[in-house]
């Protein structure tokens, strides 16, 4: 994953790179509260910040202070495929993750067949 933060008037201020031994990739970026950055995405690595990687693709979410410091991740998934293409911050900072899942073992939820419709919250 990578973040980059510019001035208003263009000027680089900061770059991070973060990832494991896999691929991750970073589709939806959103500013809390407080100024933090949560980035989200999918990770297909085993040792992303001592994470587990259910098997395929996992929902990746990071959080990184305004200045860009790493504060936690998290990865979940099944044993299929899940990809976050979209993410939200609401009014008490949790952060809300859509996306599709091809997991028959999704946090106890069944699968109807194919990619579905996935929505996570993390508080």
């Amino acid at each position: 994953v990578m973040v980059m933060k510019f001035s208003f008037g263009g000027a680089h201020q900061w770059t991070v790179l973060r990832g494991g031994s896999g691929n991750e990739y970073a589709y939806s970026l959103k500013v809390d509260s407080s100024d933090a950055i949560i980035v989200g995405g999918t990770s297909d690595s085993t040792d992303l910040d001592s994470q587990s990687n259910a098997g395929g693709n996992d929902v990746m979410v990071m959080k990184f202070s305004f200045g860009g410091a790493h504060q936690w991740t998290v990865l979940r998934g099944g044993s299929g495929n899940e990809y976050a293409y979209s993410l939200k911050v609401d009014s008490s900072d949790a952060i809300i993750v859509g996306g599709t899942s091809d997991s028959t073992d999704l946090d106890s939820q069944s699968n109807a067949g194919g990619n579905d419709v996935m929505v996570m919250k993390f508080s």
